[in-house]
């Protein structure tokens, strides 16, 4: 089968790419391109969970990919599950009872502490190659996420049943962990599915300039070089990967060298013969 050269990638990561990245695999291809990108011309996936081999590579190529390929994996896992998060408070918005409360709670701190770990991943990165030039887009993230996960608990609000939060920072209206909750007034509030909404629609394309700086920039520092994808048939005969879910159906799909294969499948999965 012949692909367009901008569908390849896409392709690519819908047969090949793991659990999540077959599932979020035309949202990859659409909000953060640059990674499917990378990811099918730098990393691939033989169906064992290993990278595919980069012909003529040296060591330190090899061992950098690895490297710097787990974070851009935690990187992706982090906002898959913040997408996860921002589907399920759109679906489940009006707080009837504690339990419900108590969820949206806990999905809208996780959804903070997931946007850290992506901060971290992408600091870590940048300042090995000493450039935090390609960082400053995502501090306004990590201010905000301690202001929710180390300080004070933040005001919040039902607006017709539903849970309304403040924005964050230090402009006017805005909550900070130096203020108290008597500061805010009823306008400064905003539904709280809206505000990942929104947080999410500005960090996805400054993910992607970041991707994309990268996927220059890291072949060139290390070394690196494309990898080989083998035959269709050569890839059929190596095996796939069965994860049995919770609502007891399951999914084949090959896990990329990411970690994933033995995270779930030494769980609940098992090897097809």
């Amino acid at each position: 089968m012949q692909f367009n050269r901008n569908d390849e990638p896409l392709a690519k990561l819908k047969s090949h790419g793991d659990l999540i990245e077959q599932h979020f695999a035309d949202r990859i291809h659409e909000v953060i391109p640059a990674y499917a990108r990378f990811w099918a011309r730098y990393i691939g996936n033989d169906g064992n969970a290993h990278a595919l081999p980069m012909p003529n590579a040296k060591k330190d190529a090899e061992e950098s990919r690895e490297k710097y390929w787990q974070r851009f994996y935690t990187i992706l896992e982090s906002l898959a599950i913040c997408w996860y998060i921002e589907k399920e408070l759109i679906q489940t918005q009006e707080i009837d009872s504690f339990k419900v409360y108590a969820k949206n709670l806990n999905q809208w701190m996780a959804f903070y502490a997931h946007m850290g770990r992506i901060h971290d991943m992408v600091k870590a990165i940048l300042n090995e190659l000493k450039r935090p030039d390609l960082l400053k887009p995502f501090d306004d993230y990590w201010q905000e996420r301690n202001i929710i996960l180390h300080g004070p608990k933040v005001p919040m609000k039902l607006v017709y049943n539903v849970l309304a939060v403040p924005s964050f920072g230090h402009s006017p209206r805005n909550w900070n962990d130096k203020m108290v909750w008597s500061q805010l007034g009823p306008a400064d509030f905003e539904f709280i599915a809206a505000c990942i909404t929104s947080i999410l629609r500005g960090l996805e394309p400054r993910l992607n300039r970041c991707f994309a700086e990268l996927y220059k920039i890291l072949p060139a520092s290390y070394g690196w070089q494309p990898v080989v994808w083998p035959g269709a048939s050569e890839q059929n005969d190596k095996g796939s990967l069965r994860i049995s879910l919770s609502d007891n159906q399951s999914v084949t799909t090959y896990a990329s060298g990411t970690g994933l294969y033995s995270g779930i499948a030494n769980i609940s999965g098992s090897r097809d013969a």
